[in-house]
């Protein structure tokens, strides 16, 4: 990151009860004692979040608090920092997000939606990321997630558009939610994960680059509109473990062309939609 000469006056909060910052978290968890920043009043574009204030650590970032601000371009996380509030950076002019240690980290809804950040590699422990992390970030073309992902929340790369052309999935994530990818239009490629167990509702839906798909072995569901209108798309392994898709889920791709196990619920599901299909070992 480019730094700037100039600075940025920040307003703070000592914060004694975790409620006040972040819904969700409860008096007595642990977060009691330390600093959230709440506003900011920008003459640069570069900000290092600092590590403790007055002998307090920095703890947070609050719910709005960079919201819509047009000045800051980068930001830079210490290692203190345990919590982005809901759309703190939202709608802002952010390009460049880094995150300093590997701890553990909540992410409010929204946090960095509808900015320009293109590149973000996120911290090895995210116990807990809202919705819309990075909805409408039509600039976003590489993303590194955590390692430690249970799940892909719901509208969390949705309209990325023409930018995010691939996503590696990490291993523990075990649920992909609804509109997670929708419209992320220049998506090709996609890692999946051994552990998927749920895809939902319009998750990938007007992928339009998506061609070739092999679902994981251990895939149990598969929701309404889940591949609609993936238009491109011409073949999908569904393993046998599945047990349910949406009649919708495969709307709109006319060359589709489904490899099933024979006799498995996604044989029978081809043949009640006479969706073309073929048998798979």
């Amino acid at each position: 990151m480019k730094k700037t000469t100039k600075t940025m006056i920040i307003t703070i909060l000592l914060v004694f009860a975790a409620s006040s910052f972040a819904p969700g978290f409860a008096d007595g968890t642990g977060w009691e004692w330390g600093i959230i920043l709440t506003a900011c009043d920008a003459d640069g574009g570069y900000l290092v979040v600092p590590s403790e204030i007055d002998g307090k650590p920095v703890i947070g970032i609050g719910k709005n608090c960079f919201n819509s601000n047009m000045d800051i371009v980068a930001v830079a996380f210490p290692e203190s920092v345990r919590i982005i509030g809901d759309y703190a950076f939202a709608l802002s002019s952010l390009e460049e997000v880094a995150f300093d240690g590997d701890e553990y980290l909540y992410i409010g809804n929204g946090a960095f939606s509808g900015t320009n950040v293109r590149y973000v590699e996120m911290p090895r422990y995210v116990g807990t990321i809202g919705e819309g992390l990075f909805d409408g970030c039509t600039q976003l073309e590489s993303v590194a997630l955590s390692d430690y992902m249970w799940e892909v929340p719901g509208y969390m790369f949705r309209e990325c558009c023409d930018s995010l052309k691939s996503i590696k999935l990490p291993e523990s994530c075990r649920s992909i939610g609804e509109l997670a990818f929708y419209y992320c239009a220049a998506l090709s490629e996609v890692t999946w994960p051994s552990e998927l167990r749920r895809i939902e509702e319009s998750a990938f839906e007007s992928c339009h680059s998506l061609e070739r798909i092999e679902l994981p072995d251990q895939l149990e569901y598969i929701g309404e509109n889940a591949f609609c209108d993936c238009r491109f798309l011409s073949y999908c392994r569904i393993p046998e473990t599945v047990r349910f898709i949406a009649d919708s889920a495969f709307d709109g791709c006319g060359s589709l062309v489904l490899a099933v196990t024979a006799g498995s619920y996604a044989e029978e599901y081809a043949l009640r939609l006479s969706i073309r299909y073929v048998i798979s070992e």
